[in-house]
């Protein structure tokens, strides 16, 4: 499970924007194949690495990945968001 983890952050962390693309809808079957769980252990702290990028595209890449996970049923975007310092009420 490691290995998608590392593979995954390899494209989310790419210079070619389409290889970052690839890389957030493959973030959305990874955590509906390994589960939410296995995001919050495995993948959210290397998202908040490429959080703190100082190159803008990087950080836009967190946000197309809450994008697509934001209507979706599971805790994983509110966790991120939580662990991000944004705090919001539902």
């Amino acid at each position: 499970n490691d290995k998608f983890a590392k593979l995954l952050m390899d494209c989310l962390s790419d210079k070619v924007y389409s290889v970052r693309e690839i890389g957030v809808g493959c973030v959305k079957d990874l955590i509906e194949a390994l589960g939410s769980q296995w995001a919050e252990r495995q993948l959210l702290p290397k998202l908040l690495l490429i959080q703190g990028n100082s190159n803008y595209l990087y950080r836009m890449t967190i946000i197309f990945i809450i994008q697509v996970k934001l209507f979706e049923e599971n805790n994983f975007t509110k966790f991120f968001l939580k662990a991000s310092g944004i705090n919001f009420d539902t």
